[in-house]
């Protein structure tokens, strides 16, 4: 990994990073695939490094905590694989982060920590069932679409 000048938040005079940055949201789902894939041809062309990010649940309910530290870990090394598949042929540099919490909060402090140029995240797409769970835990992409003020891409299912 190369040193990057870093802007301070907040400071319009500093300049800009001289590698953009695009943070891509990833939970090793179809979804999260398709916008590493989509991000990593994305940097290729201009030059950008990708944070891979993964956001842990805050509670898993699980029968015991060994089964949960398992259950996170394994998670955790299929989105790195993921992301290995999608990124690496093309050359692009790329590092993976983990954070526990929410993960439309969690992605969005984030992208402002690595001073994201782009977030990039997958849809998990349409159906009865994904409309009633969105209602319901709500839809990271809905909310970030909402309240982020840095650019966003959504990488529609089946795109």
């Amino acid at each position: 990994m190369y040193p990057q000048a870093q802007p301070e938040p907040g400071d319009p005079d500093t300049p800009r990073a001289l590698t953009p940055v695009l943070l891509v949201g990833s939970d090793a789902s179809d979804g999260a695939g398709r916008a590493l894939a989509a991000a990593g041809r994305l940097a290729a062309r201009i030059g950008g490094r990708i944070v891979v990010a993964h956001v842990r649940p805050n509670v898993p309910i699980v029968p015991s905590e060994s089964f949960a530290v398992q259950l996170c870990d394994d998670l955790e090394m299929a989105v790195m694989l993921q992301a290995a598949t999608a990124i690496d042929p093309l050359r692009v540099e790329w590092q993976f982060v983990c954070v526990s919490g929410d993960p439309a909060h969690a992605l969005s402090r984030l992208a402002a920590e690595h001073h994201a140029d782009l977030l990039v995240i997958g849809s998990r797409g349409g159906g009865a069932g994904q409309a009633v769970r969105r209602l319901v835990a709500g839809s990271v992409s809905t909310y970030l679409m909402h309240h982020e003020h840095r650019p966003l891409l959504v990488i529609p299912a089946g795109a």
